[in-house]
Order: structure tokens, then sequence, then C-alpha cells
């Protein structure tokens, strides 16, 4: 979860692998100040996130998308060609989106978080979060219609 979030806001290999490592450092040195009110991982991903803010805002880092997805569908080829096209066509879009648009989508699509969690973890009430990720999936939907029209 760490490494798929990290990735996915940072971009870069070098600098997210550094990131991935600060971030288990950080939760190795405060493990003893998890006081138990959320699940650990929501509490980890929490550390991964803030981290990944922090290194995004001390240097301009260009977001890369990267499909980390293991695609293993029973589907006929005609299927598989579409679905890869869909997943190309949204992660080049994702790149377009702000930090926190492409953080939204990864919680709740990718990492499968609740709203109460992402609320946690980025420490914003659940209606702002709400309000978040309606506002990424119509950005993201026009861009990518956008994309078909040309």
């Amino acid at each position: 979860m760490v490494a798929h979030l990290v990735f996915r806001l940072i971009g870069d290999r070098r600098d997210a692998e550094e990131v991935c490592q600060d971030v288990f450092v950080k939760v190795y040195g405060q493990l003893g100040s998890f006081r138990f009110q959320s699940r650990l991982s929501t509490w980890i991903a929490r550390i991964a996130y803030n981290t990944s803010l922090n290194r995004l805002a001390k240097r301009e880092v260009h977001w890369v998308a990267t499909d980390f997805s293991d695609y293993s569908g029973e589907e006929g080829p005609d299927e598989r060609v579409s679905d890869r096209q869909l997943k190309r066509l949204v992660h080049s879009r994702l790149g377009e989106l702000s930090v926190l648009e492409k953080s939204v989508l990864t919680f709740y699509h990718l990492e499968g978080m609740s709203i109460p969690e992402m609320s946690q973890i980025m420490a914003r009430p659940a209606g702002t979060i709400k309000s978040d990720l309606y506002r990424a999936r119509k950005k993201l939907k026009e861009l990518i219609v956008r994309e078909e029209l040309v």
C-alpha cells in the first residue's frame, strides 16, 4: 500500500523509493506513539501521504503515469486490448490531475479505502473528501472524453 500510494503521488522511481524508505523509518520510530484509534494501515497511510506531500513541496517532482496493476483476466484478446487501452488512457490523464485529486482517486479506487479512513489520512472532513472525490472523477472523465474527441 505504501509503495503504491507513494509511487502514484511522486512518480519518479528513485524519489519514490527514497520516500518509501523514509516512511518506514518514520513508522518504526513512531510506532510507540500509535494509539490504536484507527487501523494501523490508516495510520501508516497517513505517514506515507504526508511524507509524499512534503517531498513534493520541497522540490518540483513531475508525476509519471505508471501502471502497477497486474492484468490476469480471462477475457478474449479484443477485450484485453480495449481494457489495456482504457487503462493507458486513464493513467496518462491522471498525470494532469492535482496531487489532491490523484490522492483521493488512489485511496478510494485503488486502495479500497473508505471515506472515514481517507478523512483521517488526509486530515479533511468526510464531506470535503466526498466533494474532492466527485470533482476528481468529473475532471478525469472530462480529460478522457476530451482525448476521445481529439
